[in-house]
């Protein structure tokens, strides 16, 4: 089980010493996991080797190029798509902002930072970046491959071993799908789905079962699933459902829908 606080890694791609040292003393404050590289080179290559970031901090200006060039990379493969990006520039150049945003930037911050303005801005990129995604199994063994697959595309994910995990998880953390084993002790896959439903609405669930399991994909799909999967399964079919699923979401997070229950309080 998988349940304890996150602390947000940050990439921060710059050759500006002075503005290196600014973003390290304001985000190593707020306990953010800090990561830096000086170059686009350097860049590309850490993230090959490990694309597990929350947020990038990419300085426009770079030795070996542009940021913008990191920025278009970044954004045309599918396991990095997802990773929010910061530019940051000495100009507030309308131009290239609009470019910047339009090149799948989250947010583009001028030098010399605002320390409150900037965090906000980190904090919201993160925020507004997909949630994690909640793996249910009672088998250790299938919750592990699950994670390691899922991680491999580019997803954050958190695990957990029984139902009842699962509802006090949503209530924490942002989750942007769900995927559940069927028959789980406690509380089954079908009951968790019918309590998300119910409180989530547009969270998409997906269910997995074996072959001749006690519910029917019909059975399944009317109770409110968004896909069903048989095992055993491959590798390649469970990561493009999560992906089509997702895609197909409303992008609505547990985290939008409290808020949004909250306000009306």
């Amino acid at each position: 089980m998988d349940t304890s606080p996150r602390q947000y890694r940050t990439l921060i791609i710059t050759n500006d010493h002075e503005f290196e040292s600014r973003l390290s003393e304001l985000l190593e404050d707020q306990g953010y996991l800090l990561v830096t590289v000086d170059s686009i080179v350097k860049g590309n290559a850490l993230l090959q080797r490990d694309c597990k970031f929350d947020v990038i901090v990419c300085d426009l200006e770079l030795t070996d190029g542009s940021g913008l060039k990191l920025l278009k990379s970044l954004k045309s493969e599918r396991r990095l798509a997802k990773i929010p990006v910061i530019i940051c520039s000495d100009s507030g150049d309308v131009e290239i902002v609009r470019q910047s945003i339009d090149l799948g930037a989250t947010d583009f911050v001028i030098k010399p930072l605002d320390s409150d303005s900037f965090f906000s801005k980190v904090e919201r990129a993160i925020n507004k970046g997909p949630g994690e995604l909640l793996v249910v199994d009672d088998e250790d063994l299938l919750l592990n491959l699950l994670k390691r697959l899922l991680e491999r595309e580019g997803h954050k994910v958190v695990t957990v071993s029984s139902g009842e995990e699962a509802l006090d998880l949503l209530e924490k953390k942002n989750i942007s799908l769900v995927l559940a084993d069927i028959k789980m002790s406690g509380i089954s896959g079908v009951e968790l789905l019918i309590h998300i439903k119910k409180k989530y609405p547009p969270l998409p669930v997906l269910l997995m079962t074996g072959y001749g399991g006690e519910y029917s994909k019909d059975e399944v799909i009317s109770a409110g699933a968004d896909g069903y999967i048989l095992k055993p399964f491959n590798n390649l079919e469970i990561a493009n459902r999560v992906t089509s699923v997702l895609s197909m979401s409303r992008n609505v997070s547990t985290a939008q829908l409290r808020k949004k229950t909250f306000a009306t309080v």
